[in-house]
């Protein structure tokens, strides 16, 4: 089961969707991440990004195909150059947080 997610904030939009089963998180072409240069990243993000780019999946800060973030933080940290993490993650259906989302499914 997937559900329809997406991450906003001033300077970057990102729609995609989040497999429950997994926690992968899909992040649709044409969603922009945020253009500002941050160290928040953190190594793999840092290095993802750069990948991203070489491969021509990012270019001028924009999706030009979908992809498939194995863990739901690290889709938040570059789409929004920040360690807010699962928090801005949210769904479409609800605009409930996927953060609040896990917290329920563990109850």
């Amino acid at each position: 089961m997937t559900e329809q997610i997406y991450i906003k904030g001033r300077t970057f939009y990102a729609k995609g969707e989040i497999d429950v089963a997994t926690r992968s998180v899909t992040i649709f072409k044409g969603s922009v991440i945020n253009p500002a240069k941050t160290d928040v990243y953190g190594e793999y993000t840092t290095n993802l990004k750069q990948t991203l780019i070489n491969k021509g999946i990012l270019v001028n800060n924009e999706f030009t195909e979908d992809f498939t973030f194995d863990y739901p933080a690290t889709a938040s940290a570059l789409v929004s150059g920040s360690r807010a993490g699962s928090k801005i993650i949210k769904l479409i259906s609800d605009d409930k947080s996927i953060r609040t989302l896990f917290s329920e499914w563990r109850k």
